[in-house]
């Protein structure tokens, strides 16, 4: 549809709805971000109404879940979109969708933990680029396979093919063999990587490497290549993985890779397993700049009945690569209430020190093409390659630091019900004047980039009131009122120092859909940009920014704030805790699983990775909890997904498994 727009400065919202099997979209744009002199254009995702599955969360306590009919049934899909401003080349950016746990799964049997070098170094201690002989590959897609899609123009732009039943089409060749891609070891769906199977299996070691190779300039001879004799390793159903009821119809599938200027782009996670899922954003055309210039840059996620919008965030570090978000899916549980028979806990994981870390060695690859090749160490005494990352070519691949360095944005539910899915450290309130006032403190003060997150679910009467203060002297402050007889809202912000005047904001400035909004959850936002500004976000938009209201380098200490329903504030600071952790105490077997019997520690013995089972798992420092599929590993760095070991027995926890599936037979 079209729309004429008057006014340079004005704000307009925007319903969509196109029919029964996608969700109606609600937005609100400033014409100054869509449009550019009287070219104006936006981009709308629109997401389709998942199958099984709703979000509730207990009263109480942190704790939600998806709740199903059936154990492990459910459908999650991320949507990327952004908005290409008048004559701004934003042509293409990517979605990467990764099932970590059957990444870091290849990490720990070919050692390339943090801290281990790959083949870029001299003597390299991972040992990934074991992943291009042909063998390895044919091996490694037996458990957490990706394999090459069947699109709607046979290439690697165009729409992904499904059939009958909604299963994405693999390719297949002339022998009418399926076809998987080059690189089994990253474990990223991406444009280069549309499809991904066989969650619910693992290999039980790393798969042996015997020099064979496609690609003509390979350097190998009989000489050289360095076989390794050992036997293939067993493909194992996990049991805390299997599907309980159905066929093999668990995968991840990028259905529309966005071009030019026809975002969004959207991958569908069916009926995953248990784990964590990481969610992340890459800039690939050259034409673009860097992530701080695509205009209204951002990630839908939708899980079961939920949705979630992730932003990305303005910041001083602006890089290419945006680690959106982490989403962790727990074991299958009966439900004893009403409702659905199942329930699975849900988290969505929007903060850098709790997300996996985005690395250079594990980070989408495409085919080695000879445009951009990989570097040519050394291996012992022969020469061989790994593949590029799928970043445009002759650009130099991230490194570790700037990855950790890039942003990160925010996440928020549409229904301000599903709060809790996503964890915060929220700042206790003391109460003020009457007990309507809350007064909340700031331990650090704000300084360059820090945020104060303000949410709440409406307000209490037809007045409410915000105030920014230092030392109990208000800087800056809001009196909000409902007026229901002109049906709109009316902000008065006095002037509180010499250098400022009162203003006064309409309807119009306020992202809010025209219906009486005083019981519509609302998210308030102050991020300071530098000395003397302040940027105010409100439910995610931007409506105002202000250069008046610091004398100086003064920092905000406090916030009050009046007549607001069960408000919560949370002070996020730029400069981020490392998510690391050093571990030195050594794992009990029965930390390594279910209980001692199933314990797994996977562990550098006799030059490679090896896995020790039962009371012979030893040797190990951290440890994978998250499900109930449970292992250990020798590396000494817990991140998420990972804790340290505290050396300690544990109760065993293998009737939880059995429980799970006598219950889920009957």
């Amino acid at each position: 549809g079209s729309v004429e727009i008057g006014r340079a400065d004005m704000s307009f919202f925007v319903k969509v709805t196109l029919s029964p099997k996608y969700k109606d979209a609600r937005r609100t744009f400033h014409r100054h971000e869509v449009c550019s002199d009287q070219a104006c254009k936006a981009q709308i995702a629109l997401i389709p109404v998942p199958g099984d599955g709703e979000i509730q969360c207990e009263e109480g306590t942190e704790n939600c879940y998806l709740y199903t009919d059936q154990p492990g049934r459910y459908e999650m899909v991320a949507a990327l979109e952004w908005q290409q401003r008048g004559k701004a080349k934003e042509r293409d950016l990517d979605l990467w969708v990764r099932n970590w746990d059957c990444g870091v799964d290849a990490e720990v049997r070919y050692r390339c933990g943090n801290g281990h070098k790959t083949e870029t170094a001299t003597k390299p201690t991972c040992t990934r680029a074991d992943f291009r002989d042909e063998p390895v590959r044919k091996s490694e897609v037996r458990a957490c396979g990706m394999w090459l899609a069947k699109t709607t123009d046979g290439k690697d732009s165009g729409v992904t093919s499904f059939d009958g039943q909604h299963q994405p089409l693999i390719e297949y060749d002339s022998g009418g063999e399926p076809i998987p891609i080059d690189n089994q070891f990253h474990k990223w769906v991406s444009f280069t990587s549309r499809i991904m199977k066989s969650m619910d299996r693992r290999l039980d070691a790393k798969s042996p490497y015997d020099g064979r190779k496609e690609q003509p300039f390979s350097l190998w001879n009989s000489e050289t290549k360095p076989y390794e004799n050992y036997a293939t390793p067993r493909a194992e159903q996990v049991p805390a993985l299997k599907p309980l009821q159905g066929g093999d119809d668990r995968w991840i599938a990028l259905q529309v890779d966005a071009r030019r200027d026809d975002p969004p782009e959207t991958t569908t996670m069916m009926n995953v397993p248990a784990g964590r899922y990481q969610i992340a954003v890459n800039k690939y055309s050259k034409d673009v700049g860097k992530l701080n210039k695509v205009d209204d840059l951002r990630v839908t996620i939708a899980i079961g009945n939920s949705e979630f919008r992730c932003r990305y965030d303005r910041c001083k570090r602006d890089h290419d690569v945006w680690n959106v978000a982490n989403i962790v899916i727990g074991d299958p549980e009966k439900n004893t209430g009403k409702g659905k028979k199942w329930k699975h806990r849900v988290q969505i994981f929007d903060k850098k020190q709790s997300m996996v870390a985005l690395r250079e060695a594990t980070l989408p690859t495409k085919m080695f093409d000879g445009k951009n090749p990989a570097r040519t160490p050394r291996r012992g005494n022969f020469i061989y390659q790994y593949f590029p990352v799928a970043i445009r070519n002759y650009v130099k691949p991230p490194s570790d630091d700037i990855l950790d360095d890039s942003c990160h944005g925010i996440c928020e539910p549409v229904s301000d019900f599903h709060r809790r899915v996503l964890p915060r450290d929220l700042l206790d309130s003391e109460e003020g004047g009457s007990s309507e006032t809350q007064t909340y403190h700031f331990q650090e003060g704000m300084v360059n980039m820090d945020m104060i997150r303000i949410w709440a679910d409406g307000w209490h009467g037809k007045v409410w009131e915000l105030s920014l203060q230092v030392a109990s002297k208000t800087l800056y402050r809001w009196e909000v009122e409902w007026q229901s007889h002109k049906k709109r809202l009316r902000v008065v912000i006095p002037c509180t120092t010499k250098r400022c005047k009162e203003e006064l904001w309409e309807a119009d400035a306020w992202p809010f859909a025209p219906d009486e909004p005083n019981d519509k959850p609302l998210r308030i936002e102050f991020q300071r940009h530098d000395r003397r500004r302040l940027a105010v976000y409100i439910n995610g938009e931007k409506v105002d920014e202000l250069g008046h209201i610091f004398p100086g380098a003064i920092s905000i200490s406090q916030v009050v704030l009046t007549n607001l329903k069960k408000p919560e504030v949370e002070l996020l600071k730029d400069k981020t805790p490392s998510s690391e952790t050093k571990c030195t105490k050594e794992c009990h077997p029965t930390e390594c699983g279910l209980d001692e019997d199933g314990a797994v520690c996977w562990k550098y013995h006799d030059g490679r990775m090896q896995k020790f089972s039962g009371s012979r798992a030893k040797g190990c420092f951290v440890k994978h909890v998250e499900t109930m599929h449970r292992w250990c590993w020798d590396e000494q760095v817990a991140s998420p997904g990972l804790v340290c070991c505290t050396g300690k027995r544990q109760k065993p926890q293998s009737r939880r498994l059995q429980d799970w599936n006598a219950t889920a037979e009957e």
